[in-house]
């Protein structure tokens, strides 16, 4: 598995929220609600990728 930093673009947007989506529907995290646009826009991204395939991600920024 590789974990990478990486730009925003309107691809990779589209596929955190997909994948967020497939998260909520998994129910398997209580409370646990899809990503918006809002959510992850103005911070780092971090892909975990297997095969060049995203499997995981993790965004946030750091607060002095």
């Amino acid at each position: 598995m590789i974990f990478k930093e990486v730009e925003l673009t309107d691809k990779i947007l589209s596929e955190l929220i997909a994948c967020s989506e497939a998260w909520e529907q998994e129910n398997s995290c209580h409370g646990y609600r899809k990503n918006t646009e809002e959510d992850i826009k103005g911070n780092r991204i971090f892909l975990a990728l297997e095969a060049e395939q995203m499997v995981g991600y993790l965004f946030g920024y750091m607060d002095k």
